[in-house]
């Protein structure tokens, strides 16, 4: 019986301290589960405090709504275009004056040569057709006359003179009776003089396309760097970055980078196009300077 009893007194001793120590372990557990609740969680949940409903979405988009239509401004009122480029400092319209001259200059040169080549690539296709379908040589010096505006009659023209030059020196005539060619080679280099006067008319103002092109962005990229200056220095004198210190200098920034842009794209789009169609003028003046040297080879050379 001592035995017994003294069997089941150890079994409660035990038991009691498993008991503890699992009381002891489950209240430590749930100080580590407060305090991870207490890190996720708003001190007002813990203290039984409701958080506040999230607002309804309707409302939101009521409010952005209203603030949208409130902040829009026209391209005259306050705040627009017009309101910027008025209110942009010195340096900035300086920027703003060179983009527009450049731009200017550039429209005009645009206009003038799209109508300009257009015309001499017409009225040299139809003086190649009828050179090539004459039957005299008389009548492509007249039809020549006819039509000074064409770059390949004024190569026509300049070979004419030459082929004339030589044959009074042979006749010792004012007018020759008859058209004669002696020396070849002094026919080739008319024609190549009058070639290389003929291209650099036609890249007459071209230079000032490509320095468009190539020079406006950067001086649009300069605008945009002082107005970022101007907004970080704002920012140093108001100690804050709101954006009613940053937009000012911003917005003039965008305006330069945008004006650049406006500037050089249409020039070096006009540059490309012109450049295309002047390499096919000069084409058709170096294959008609062959063409009239052989002409005159098989009909005029002694």
């Amino acid at each position: 019986m001592v035995k017994h009893g003294l069997g089941y007194y150890m079994l409660g001793i035990r038991v009691s301290r498993r008991s503890y120590v699992f009381a002891r372990f489950t209240a430590l557990l749930h100080a580590l589960f407060r305090a991870g609740v207490s890190l996720l969680l708003p001190s007002a949940v813990l203290a039984g405090q409701v958080p506040p409903e999230p607002q309804a979405a309707e409302t939101i988009d009521e409010a952005v709504t209203a603030v949208e239509l409130d902040s829009s401004t026209g391209f005259l009122d306050e705040g627009g275009f017009l309101a910027l480029v008025v209110e942009a400092g010195p340096v900035a319209w300086f920027v703003l004056a060179t983009l527009l001259f450049f731009s200017l200059v550039s429209w005009a040169i645009i206009l003038h040569k799209s109508r300009r080549l257009g015309r001499l690539e017409r009225s040299s296709a139809a003086f190649l057709n009828h050179f090539r379908s004459a039957k005299r040589f008389a009548d492509v010096v007249a039809w020549a006359r006819k039509h000074p505006d064409s770059p390949l009659a004024r190569l026509f023209h300049a070979g004419y003179q030459e082929v004339r030059y030589q044959s009074r020196q042979d006749q010792e005539d004012e007018e020759p009776v008859r058209l004669r060619v002696s020396n070849m080679e002094a026919v080739a280099r008319s024609l190549l003089r009058a070639s290389s006067t003929e291209t650099a008319a036609l890249e007459h103002r071209m230079m000032f396309l490509a320095t468009t092109g190539g020079a406006t962005p950067f001086i649009g990229l300069f605008g945009t760097v002082w107005g970022i200056m101007n907004s970080f220095r704002d920012i140093a004198l108001t100690q804050s970055a709101n954006i009613s210190v940053v937009a000012p200098g911003v917005s003039e920034a965008l305006i330069a980078t945008a004006a650049g842009l406006g500037a050089a794209i249409p020039a070096v789009i006009a540059y490309n196009a012109f450049l295309a169609q002047i390499r096919r003028i000069t084409t058709t003046m170096d294959d008609f300077s062959m063409e009239y040297v052989a002409m005159l080879e098989r009909h005029l050379a002694r």
